[in-house]
């Protein structure tokens, strides 16, 4: 946390304009690296950003809320994050902590550091690793896929492949994953999309069966579909 009020007090006093997004989501189930998170969930993300030094610095906050008669399966989440991209013509690298809290769940808050670097090359590939200097599990996922302009719409269609390691001792996670989606501007400052996500993993992490508010029954793959709304300014 002193590190986000740090980043918000370089935010404050930079020459540069301060620039706000906020993200909307909701989504039939939750994936995150080959293990489902949410049932039905509704996300919302909020970010200020600015230029210093030749560098973007970022503060942002991130909700995840599960809806719907199985949400008590499914933890809320409350994050927080401090970032700094840099890039060049080759790579954006985007470092982050990342405070991760569950508001009224058992589960202990921890912090994550996260760096994912865009490489400038054919379908964007994208590597990014993570690692919870708290629980000390870690991982990476590598991603690409092509993206194209068809009538006003953005549509993209990306793979994912991943592994976690536990810091618990438990079995390691590798997953794969598919995802398609498209976006178009509905104003200057707004853009909305759709996307259908699948992915499959060596363990059995996504629900089958949920019952009095808990997963009763997993399986090792799982299909999601969801829209977004992003406002910038």
């Amino acid at each position: 946390m002193l590190g986000a009020a740090a980043l918000f007090a370089e935010v404050a006093g930079a020459e540069e304009k301060v620039w706000l997004s906020a993200d909307f989501a909701a989504t039939s189930s939750l994936f995150d690296r080959g293990e489902q998170i949410g049932g039905p969930t509704l996300e919302f993300g909020a970010t200020a950003e600015t230029t210093v030094s030749g560098a973007t610095v970022y503060a942002a906050f991130y909700r995840l809320l599960p809806v719907g008669p199985d949400q008590e399966a499914f933890d809320d989440e409350a994050d927080y994050t401090a970032g700094l991209v840099l890039e060049n013509d080759t790579v954006v690298a985007d470092l982050s902590a990342n405070w991760l809290t569950y508001p009224g769940e058992g589960a202990e808050a921890s912090l994550e550091l996260v760096g994912a670097f865009d490489f400038n090359a054919p379908y964007a590939p994208n590597i990014t690793g993570f690692y919870d200097a708290d629980f000390e599990d870690w991982g990476v996922e590598v991603s690409a896929g092509p993206s194209w302009d068809v009538g006003g719409w953005t549509s993209y269609a990306l793979g994912r492949a991943g592994f976690v390691v536990p810091g618990d001792g438990s079995a390691n996670r590798s997953y794969l994953g598919a995802e398609i989606g498209a976006s178009r501007p509905v104003s200057d400052n707004v853009e909305f999309g759709i996307f259908a996500r699948a992915e499959a993993a060596d363990a059995e992490s996504y629900a089958d069966e949920i019952r009095n508010g808990a997963v009763t029954r997993f399986r090792d793959s799982g299909i999601a579909v969801g829209m977004t709304l992003s406002v910038s300014g």
